[in-house]
């Protein structure tokens, strides 16, 4: 998603409106990585990846969810601007 999703222009240009953030297991730190673990336990009560979240910047509600890759531009675009669209 990140190499031949995330730089497609229909899903490149919803992204520009966001601030992307992103957990990663690949720390050498068992500290952090235990701390990933943790957040990622908080926010989708899941350890599967990928989750993708966009949640309101105002109060951190869940506006989507996408659990597992999606592999069609258009239809992430998609998903990406009805969450958006949500924001209060």
């Amino acid at each position: 998603m990140e190499e031949n999703i995330f730089p497609q222009p229909a899903v490149a240009g919803v992204l520009a409106q966001m601030v992307e953030a992103r957990l990663h297991y690949d720390s050498q730190s068992t500290e952090v990585k235990v701390r990933v673990k943790q957040l990622q336990e908080e926010m989708v009560q899941s350890f599967a990846t990928p989750i993708y979240l966009v949640l309101d910047p105002n109060n951190g509600e869940v506006l989507g969810r996408r659990d597992g890759a999606m592999f069609d531009e258009d239809e992430f675009a998609a998903w990406l601007t009805a969450a958006v669209q949500k924001v209060k």
